[in-house]
């Protein structure tokens, strides 16, 4: 089971998908903090998947590094990963 996010603030292609530039598009869940996502998180999830992470607060480090539980595999996308790695 996949959950994938956007911050609210990325509205610039769609509101409720990621948008890839050439067109592909992924349906995902809105969030305003980075806090909401764990809300979201239940037992069956295997991939948390977050887009546009640069847009989060810095929670959003707590959950790529220890607030995840150990079975849930984060994956993090960024246009500017040297603002938190």
């Amino acid at each position: 089971n996949i959950i994938v996010f956007k911050p609210k603030i990325d509205n610039r292609y769609s509101d409720t998908e990621i948008v890839s530039h050439s067109g592909a598009k992924v349906p995902c869940l809105v969030v305003d903090r980075a806090q909401e996502i764990l809300k979201k998180v239940n037992m069956d999830t295997e991939v948390v998947a977050i887009d546009e992470v640069q847009f989060f607060d810095t929670f959003i480090l707590r959950i790529n590094s220890s607030v995840l539980p150990a079975n849930i595999q984060p994956l993090i996308t960024s246009n500017h990963p040297a603002r938190y790695w």
